[in-house]
């Protein structure tokens, strides 16, 4: 009887340790595996174009990015990230976001982006093109404050709006993606 509690205690230990090793320090780049359009509508590439940063300064090759066409209200896209099925939302210790934007300044029109919170029901702000030169590739960068597993939900999915309210002028994305620290 003590032989099983001792190789029980080991099992639940090594479990334990396994786990607690698979995801030390270990980040995961995911790209998005679907766009949306909800409100105006976007370019035709693949959605493929947006998981390698390729374009810089001004820089226009059409296939390696995707533009984005407000209506008179704005535009309004989500973005699906998957999560491996093996992945423990409850591990992550911390969200980033990167894009690489082309567009308006924002005092012309603002474009930004947000997260979905699956446990609150409702969108967070992440980053909006602040300080971004007028029609140049820039990076956006932002990291997601709150409790990471609040951002996916039970398919192991985590969503971005990019949105803007103003039917102003377009914009193009050339490169997005979530880092997930485990």
């Amino acid at each position: 009887m003590q032989d099983k509690v001792v190789y029980s205690l080991i099992g639940i230990f090594l479990s334990f340790t396994w786990h607690s090793t698979l995801y030390a320090d270990t980040e995961m780049l995911l790209h998005a595996s679907t766009l949306t359009s909800k409100q105006g509508i976007h370019s035709d590439q693949s959605i493929l174009s947006l998981s390698v940063q390729d374009q810089s300064g001004g820089d226009d090759d059409w296939l390696a990015y995707t533009e984005f066409y407000p209506n008179a209200k704005g535009y309004t896209g989500i973005f699906t990230f998957d999560l491996p099925a093996s992945s423990d939302p409850s591990a992550i210790t911390a969200l980033s976001f990167t894009a690489s934007y082309k567009g308006a300044e924002r005092s012309e029109q603002r474009w930004q982006w947000q997260i979905r919170d699956f446990y609150r029901g409702e969108w967070v702000f992440l980053a909006d093109n602040i300080g971004v030169p007028d029609w140049e590739w820039s990076l956006v960068n932002a990291d997601v404050n709150g409790v990471p597993a609040h951002y996916v939900n039970s398919k192991n999915r985590l969503e971005l709006r990019y949105l803007t309210l103003s039917g102003h002028d377009d914009s193009d994305l050339d490169y997005l993606a979530l880092c997930v620290r485990f």
